[in-house]
């Protein structure tokens, strides 16, 4: 289960969220009240990207 978000901040910044968490099939429970796959808040803008918090490995770009 996961929720992304991005909001325009002007001057050509904007913040972003990304949240992900695993659900087994179950009980429905593993992982959801940590977000224990992703979870990150970003800056980006014309420098690039900022990213912080928890990103699996291998998922970079």
């Amino acid at each position: 289960m996961g929720f992304r978000g991005t909001e325009d901040l002007g001057g050509g910044l904007a913040a972003s969220f990304w949240l992900e968490a695993p659900i087994s099939n179950d009980d429905g429970q593993q992982g959801i009240a940590t977000f224990a796959r992703r979870s990150t808040v970003s800056l980006s803008g014309g420098f690039g990207e900022v990213r912080l918090g928890r990103e699996p490995v291998g998922w970079f770009r």
